[in-house]
């Protein structure tokens, strides 16, 4: 055991050293200095191809329900729209039949599990507005058309209220209102919209209270109006739409895909894209608290524009919305140009109030890719699915998935790398300092050094294990272990030396003989499944590194272990 005494002088020496360590640091210019605030970290990101839609189609409703993937409706071939919708399970897609046509609908997923689905096009070429709804059983995968809307409606949104009341607004080349959905089968008119927007965004800012704007009308055309309607009361100025106005949401996803709130102590807060007239793009905020008598917008303090062209001179057309990713603390802005390249803008850090940085993840041209809505799956990845790339009478059947995750911005290419050079050199010759006195002080006095391991680290790696036996983290490809740590509510250096005590491997080591192990799982169930998509589907970031690592681990390629075990 170790002395009191010992124990003292050990955290007396522990202190000393780390405070050596920070005047380390701070005697070293950081990288975000070295570089300057304007810099935006690029990075390459692998995109994978996934099996093909049964039906091409573009306009489709796309969302992740029961761990699956589901478009719904839209139009197909010759712009007529489809009254079915697919899910991605398995390896493939499910083709199943909707209750009504939706091409252009609206949806909200809501607390029972079910997603309401509503409106579109009344005809092909899409002409018209339609009333229908129907909810949609992600267990059972089926349709089940109840009751209609109070005003026929496309391309309008919705957002479910804590109350689980729903609103609804937005049309297309017709007359917008504002109307209620009870939650059960009955929709009732609130107040109109004068002018009415496309594709509006509908942010909830109390129980039963929304603000409803947007940067285009029913006709498409664009407002800049400093003006927000509320779902009670009257609209109100916005002092930053005098500057920067709401970009429009082409990709429609619903507002619960943007919140960075914390309803449980009453803040309700959402991101959005803004551009000024100079065409510069910029995130932004609403947040409303307690007491507040209107939300608060402002753009988020981010340290780096948001390059509006490529690297290669192209310009980056972004779509409207933010998708947050509370796992990996980030939200994600998907983007296009014309060679087909897709680009993930990363909002890195996206909950806080400072140091929120900006990171590009770019793609090789993707020529046969649709604009299709993005979809965040459970592993922290995106798929794109349908869309056009040209006409509406041709809508694409190709499925994608954009691999978020493995490198960091310390490795990412692009203007700006050697800053992350320096600061990686400054953490190694401060850890290796550190390894070095920690080393001495122990030869010094052995009697510090405890022969047998603690209990309390038993422990650790007991809940190591639990979590990821009953989580599964590791199915990310980009899990740290500052995630763990952060999850465990622990410190870093005590996981990391858990799992090295404990079963003699890294921490990657260690996270990666639970993917494989996953792999395994899914090749003994379907062996005939992609190997590029069980290597996704297992936490690596791709095939290269999945038949790497699983070598490394059973001696066998997975084909191989497949003959042998299949």
């Amino acid at each position: 055991m170790i002395s009191k005494l010992a124990h003292h002088r050990r955290l007396l020496h522990r202190k000393s050293t780390l405070l050596f360590l920070c005047l380390l640091m701070t005697a070293l210019p950081s990288a975000a200095q070295t570089s300057g605030e304007s810099v935006c970290m690029q990075q390459k990101i692998e995109a994978v191809r996934l099996p093909d839609l049964n039906i091409p189609r573009a306009s489709s409703i796309a969302f992740f329900a029961n761990g699956e993937v589901v478009l719904v409706g839209g139009h197909t071939n010759g712009f007529v729209p489809t009254a079915t919708a697919e899910y991605l399970k398995d390896g493939k897609w499910h083709l199943v039949k909707t209750a009504y046509e939706h091409d252009d609908g609206l949806y909200v997923p809501l607390e029972s599990g079910k997603v309401l689905i509503g409106g579109g096009h009344e005809k092909s070429l899409g002409i018209g507005q339609t009333f229908p709804t129907e909810y949609y059983n992600p267990v059972e995968h089926s349709f089940e058309g109840f009751g209609c809307l109070d005003t026929k409606r496309a391309l309008a949104q919705a957002l479910e209220l804590d109350s689980g009341k729903v609103v609804i607004a937005g049309n297309w080349y017709a007359d917008d209102a504002v109307e209620m959905f009870d939650g059960k089968a009955t929709f009732s008119h609130v107040r109109k919209l004068a002018p009415g927007f496309v594709s509006p965004y509908i942010f909830q800012i109390s129980a039963d209270n929304a603000v409803i704007f947007g940067s285009q009308d029913i006709h498409g055309k664009p407002i800049k109006s400093d003006s927000v309607y509320l779902l009670k009361g009257e609209p109100f100025s916005v002092p930053l739409f005098k500057d920067w106005h709401p970009c429009m949401p082409f990709n429609r996803l619903c507002a619960s895909n943007s919140f960075v709130g914390n309803k449980q102590k009453g803040i309700y807060a959402y991101l959005f894209m803004v551009m000024n007239d100079e065409g510069q793009m910029a995130v932004a905020k609403m947040e409303s608290t307690k007491g507040a008598e209107v939300p608060r917008f402002s753009l988020l303090p981010a340290k780096q524009t948001i390059p509006m062209k490529s690297q290669w001179g192209s310009e980056i057309v972004y779509y409207g919305s933010v998708i947050v990713d509370d796992r990996a603390g980030k939200g994600y802005v998907i983007g296009f140009d014309k060679d087909c390249r897709y680009y993930v803008l990363c909002i890195n850090n996206v909950r806080a109030e400072k140091d929120i940085t900006l990171t590009l993840c770019y793609t090789e041209p993707l020529t046969d890719i649709g604009d299709g809505v993005p979809v965040l799956t459970g592993e922290g990845n995106i798929v794109v699915a349908g869309g056009i790339t040209g006409s509406n009478f041709y809508p694409k059947s190709t499925a994608y998935m954009l691999c978020l995750g493995e490198k960091s911005e310390a490795q990412a290419s692009g203007t700006g790398w050697l800053p992350w050079i320096v600061l990686t050199a400054m953490v190694l010759l401060a850890a290796l300092l550190y390894v070095l006195l920690c080393r001495k002080r122990t030869d010094d006095n052995p009697a510090e050094t405890p022969d047998c391991c603690d209990e309390s680290e038993k422990h650790l790696f007991q809940r190591i294990s639990t979590l990821m036996d009953n989580e599964k983290p590791y199915l990310r490809s980009d899990l740290k272990l500052s995630d763990v740590s952060a999850l465990l509510s622990t410190n870093s250096r005590y996981v990391s030396e858990a799992i090295r005590n404990q079963c003699g491997s890294s921490f990657t080591q260690f996270v990666n003989g639970y993917r494989v192990e996953h792999a395994k799982r899914l090749m003994r169930e379907n062996p005939d499944r992609k190997i590029t998509e069980i290597a996704v589907l297992s936490g690596f970031s791709g095939e290269s590194s999945f038949f790497r690592t699983f070598k490394t681990f059973t001696g066998l390629t997975p084909k191989e272990w497949i003959a042998q075990n299949g």
